[in-house]
């Protein structure tokens, strides 16, 4: 067999799977040396079978994602007397934050590693914890990416207005009632938040991000380069600070008047506000190279 070039391959080359190939003899190799290609394809077919082998044994302790035909449900509770505060961690899942006429908190969690899933108290803060992301990779095609995670509080929780701090990796977040504060951190998933909130918090790297909320009276924003679609309704906020570097936000404010601190590089600001320099309710708005809509609500 000669190669493209019409040269003869070199006694270095494995032969050809077929064994079709002819070989000048004076450069035909001893039979350990011919032999040594098949031992070492031999090798790495059986340590790979090996390793695909030990990666279903382990997947539940290693967090290697196995899709849907490993998924499991678990379950847990958590007493919530006193609680005022909430904060969950999750690098990659579809997490459903949610109020309802139970006895306490509860966590559902299906898909793979959902075992890894944990809900404890410290002190007056219910802190719910997913997996670490630093297994959460696709291996032969599979990935971990089919967590579902419900958390359902007691309806007593809302009455409350409890504090809720949650950090998204990837995947989604969905959240609705009444809250104190708001904080959320989103790196690369999608988040809906809806119902009310004394204040509201973001930063967010990239993704998707929106929220229709009454009676927020402070508001803080940082969209690095992801789309926000914030509405407000109810009373109007006394500050709000928003900044945009390369990213997209739209924010619609109650119908009153601002006063307005604008200041853009590279990017735009269009601000359909009714605008009253001597007002008490502040919007300060930058931007790099994204841009920002403030409109008017009703």
């Amino acid at each position: 067999m000669t190669t493209n070039d019409g040269t003869t391959p070199q006694a270095a080359q494995a032969p050809q799977a077929d064994g079709a190939a002819t070989q000048d003899p004076a450069s035909t190799p001893t039979r350990s040396a011919a032999a040594r290609p098949i031992l070492v394809a031999t090798s790495i077919i059986g340590a790979v079978a090996l390793l695909a082998v030990g990666t279903s044994a382990a997947s539940g302790v290693v967090g290697l994602g196995l899709g849907t035909s490993g998924a499991v449900s678990t379950v847990a509770g958590q007493e919530t007397r006193g609680i005022t505060a909430l904060k969950i961690n999750a690098s990659a899942a579809d997490v459903t934050l949610a109020f309802a006429d139970v006895g306490e908190a509860t966590l559902e969690a299906v898909g793979p590693r959902s075992a890894q899933w944990n809900m404890s108290r410290d002190g007056d803060e219910l802190r719910v914890d997913g997996p670490r992301g630093v297994f959460g990779f696709c291996f032969f095609g599979s990935c971990n990416r089919e967590q579902t995670v419900t958390l359902t509080l007691p309806l007593e929780l809302q009455d409350r207005l409890i504090d809720v701090d949650a950090k998204l990796g990837a995947g989604t977040f969905e959240a609705e009632g009444a809250f104190g504060e708001l904080d959320f951190e989103v790196g690369a998933g999608d988040m809906t938040v809806t119902g009310s909130a004394r204040a509201l918090g973001l930063d967010m790297g990239a993704g998707d991000f929106t929220a229709d909320l009454a009676d927020v009276s402070e508001v803080d924003l940082s969209v690095s380069a992801g789309t926000a679609r914030v509405s407000l309704t109810g009373s109007a906020p006394s500050d709000v600070d928003v900044e945009v570097s390369a990213g997209t936000l739209d924010l619609t404010l109650p119908n009153a008047a601002y006063r307005v601190e604008a200041k853009a590089t590279m990017g735009d600001i269009d601000n359909q506000l009714r605008t009253d320099s001597q007002s008490r309710n502040l919007v300060s708005a930058r931007v790099s190279a994204g841009d920002i809509t403030l409109r008017q609500g009703k």
